[in-house]
């Protein structure tokens, strides 16, 4: 083997013939550097050429020394004629052998080529050789004494040719380029990991791919992946290679308490010796022979999620670039697994505001601005208007609008939302079956795909209009009956003192019809006084039945056999335009009442009706028994939860206006032509009922008829 050696006080090998040794040749010869003199004209002597050109190779053979020592490129030179290879120092330990151990042989050069790259390493210096090129630059793989690969950047050139241009020797230098290239594979591996997980959207095996590429980027022999669970605030490992199945069961978990959590939270990167973590060591049997570690927190968002764990057994400490590279990785990943999460967290957010809108109880609906259309509607919506939510998706706003609405609801919605952010409004939403549905509706703007859409919330407010309605309803029984109160007091006062009045009419009357000639014209009118004041007595105990202030004997009654009594008696005397029809329990149903004063409800009530039907029609006398368990059940102000017996009288006749229903109880107050009747007929009714601690409600509609309902409580049977 020919090496050219570099060591102080040592000349190259006399075959090593580098490019920067000057070489003389006279006349076909080399000139040595021997002294010779010659004389000038004055006789002294100066030194021959000869020696100044020895000394200037000698001198230059030094910087060629010097040159060859200090570079750390691989010089050789490649002597075509011979097939010899020489090379420099720098050369044999790039590749980790000393000087001697190479022969110089080309064949052995050959040999330490990567298989892969030696046709090509060959067919660049085959293209210098045959002067295609002046020179050549080509990368290749070589092995290491350890039997590794190192990446080199092979250049050279020809310094002699023959006749035919074919280079007969070659110089060039080999440049190790291995952090350059495995520089550029880790950019390429991260690139790789960065579009992989760009696009998962779980985790799943395309974790294990990028932690597979971390080891092979880093060189790292084993590790794995660690996530936070927020919940159990606790490490977990999601994926890890080779390690041990024992030495992963000991570290899957890291609890809260735990120094390796803590370090991990820090947020801060380690790269130590492994037996230099600052966390309790494991068993020796479980290290793994584990010599450098690197702990890389994954971040997102300026929090931690977890940690890459790497570990190699081979080097104690982790270089730079790999630690740039795990970094570089770290921050992929946490980006990746935030996608992750916000995407899940979208995902639950989604399903939440699905499940929400299916299930709300009021209507939803969406609605696009730019054409009314309903872009969504929920389950509410669809039975609240009676469509399929098939049906109403892509329909036009307007169809479920009522006509009679002065102003449409979505244009009253954008009217308000000009000022604020959102409206409250009330109309009426037409059904699929024609009639309305009287809502209130709120609403919101916002965009969707970019173009404005309305968000709504439509109410039924049948049920709270019915409340408003039945709260009125209530007040103005409330209100008439404090009037009629007041009136009865008033009624009772009048006729007491009436009462007072009548009495000595009545006795003077019958004094002076004793003392005058019968059948005299005198007599005639006592007795007339008289008669005049007995029905003035008979109206005197109407005020008072109305007053409540008439005595009554009450007693356990059976209203239904009470009413079908009366029925009995007075169906005969019906005009036979009219029918009775009488619809009555089997069983018994017991009320503390008057039996007279029944009668009289009952007789005031069928006159009434018979003369509300004077071309005919139907009389309907029900009587049941209702409960009422709530005070929102009941149905008259005053009356208390409990059971009552519910007697209705109802006639297809004329019926009566909202005005005229409000004063029907009033004393006096009548629709009969003058003469017809005295306007008390209702009144003792009304003053009758309340008596008996119940209540009477009126309704009626012009041309359709009129129905009273008097609500009695029950009482117990009596004991036999």
């Amino acid at each position: 083997m020919r090496i050219a050696s570099t060591r102080c006080g040592r000349r190259p090998a006399r075959n090593f013939r580098s490019p920067w040794i000057v070489s003389i040749r006279r006349r076909g010869r080399t000139t040595k550097g021997h002294a010779m003199n010659r004389s000038t004209p004055d006789g002294s002597s100066q030194p021959d050429f000869a020696d100044t050109l020895s000394e200037a190779l000698r001198q230059s053979e030094e910087r060629c020394r010097l040159v060859l020592e200090a570079t750390s490129d691989g010089i050789w030179e490649w002597d075509l004629r011979t097939n010899r290879v020489h090379y420099n120092p720098a050369y044999t330990r790039m590749l980790g052998y000393e000087p001697e151990e190479f022969s110089g042989n080309l064949s052995e050069w050959l040999e330490r080529i990567h298989p892969d790259d030696r046709e090509r390493a060959l067919a660049a210096n085959q293209r210098c050789i045959d002067n295609e090129t002046a020179q050549f630059a080509v990368e290749f793989r070589m092995r290491t004494k350890a039997g590794t690969w190192k990446w080199i950047l092979g250049r050279g050139m020809a310094v002699e040719r023959d006749a035919a241009g074919k280079a007969l020797r070659m110089i060039g230098a080999h440049t190790d380029i291995t952090r350059i290239k495995e520089g550029q594979r880790r950019e390429t591996i991260q690139n790789w990991i960065a579009a992989a997980l760009s696009t998962m959207t779980e985790l799943d095996e395309r974790l294990a791919l990028v932690f597979d590429a971390i080891l092979e980027a880093t060189g790292m022999e084993c590790g794995g992946i660690y996530l936070l669970d927020q919940e159990k605030n606790r490490l977990r490992l999601v994926h890890h290679q080779g390690l041990s199945d024992a030495f992963v069961n000991a570290v899957r978990f890291y609890p809260a308490d735990s120094p390796n959590l803590k370090l991990v939270l820090g947020g801060t990167p380690l790269y130590t010796a492994y037996d230099a973590l600052p966390v309790p060591k494991r068993d020796p049997e479980l290290r793994e022979g584990l010599r450098a570690i690197a702990v890389v927190p994954i971040h997102y968002e300026g929090r931690v999620v977890g940690c890459i764990n790497t570990a190699s057994r081979s080097f104690t400490e982790t270089p730079q670039e790999i630690r740039s590279f795990l970094e570089a990785v770290g921050s992929h990943v946490g980006n990746a697994l935030g996608r992750i999460q916000a995407r899940k967290d979208l995902e639950e957010s989604t399903t939440q505001y699905a499940a929400l809108f299916e299930l709300a109880g009021d209507a939803l609906f969406v609605v696009r601005l730019n054409d009314r259309r309903l872009v969504d509607v929920n389950r509410a919506a669809s039975a609240l208007l009676g469509y399929a939510k098939g049906e109403l998706l892509g329909a036009v706003w307007d169809a479920m609008i009522d006509a009679s609405d002065q102003e449409d609801l979505v244009d009253q919605c954008r009217g308000q939302l000009e000022a604020r952010e959102t409206c409250l409004v009330q109309g009426y939403l037409r059904k699929r079956a024609g009639t309305t549905v009287p809502v209130e509706i709120s609403a919101r703007r916002f965009a969707l795909k970019g173009e404005p859409h309305l968000f709504m919330m439509a109410r039924d407010i049948s049920e709270r209009w019915r409340a408003q309605e039945e709260k009125e309803r209530l007040q103005e029984q409330l209100r008439q009956a404090q009037k009629m109160e007041s009136v009865g007091r008033l009624a009772g006062g009048i006729a007491h003192d009436f009462n007072n009045l009548l009495t000595p009419i009545l006795g003077y009357a019958d004094m002076l019809s004793r003392f005058l000639e019968a059948g005299s014209p005198a007599r005639r009118q006592a007795e007339a006084i008289g008669t005049a004041a007995l029905r003035a007595k008979d109206l005197v105990e109407q005020l008072l039945a109305f007053s409540r202030d008439q005595a009554a004997a009450f007693e356990p009654v059976d209203l239904a056999e009470t009413v079908r009594a009366f029925y009995e008696t007075w169906r005969p005397s019906l005009p036979s335009h009219v029918a009775l029809r009488l619809t009555l329990p089997t069983a018994p149903v017991w009320v503390k009442a008057d039996p007279r004063h029944m009668e009289r409800v009952l007789l005031n009530l069928t006159a009434n009706a018979r003369d509300a039907m004077p071309e005919g029609g139907t009389l309907s006398v029900l009587l049941e028994q209702r409960t009422f368990h709530h005070e929102s059940d009941m149905p008259a102000v005053g009356l208390k939860p409990g059971t009552y017996a519910v007697l209705t009288v109802a006639d297809t006749g004329m019926g009566m206006d909202r005005e005229t229903l409000q004063k029907i109880f009033e004393p006096f107050f009548t629709t009969k032509p003058f003469g017809k009747g005295a306007g008390l007929g209702l009144s003792i009714v009304y003053g009758i009922v309340e008596n008996h601690g119940g209540r009477i409600l009126a309704s009626s509609l012009p041309g359709v008829g009129t129905a009273f309902d008097i609500y009695l409580p029950v009482i117990p049977p009596p004991a036999a």
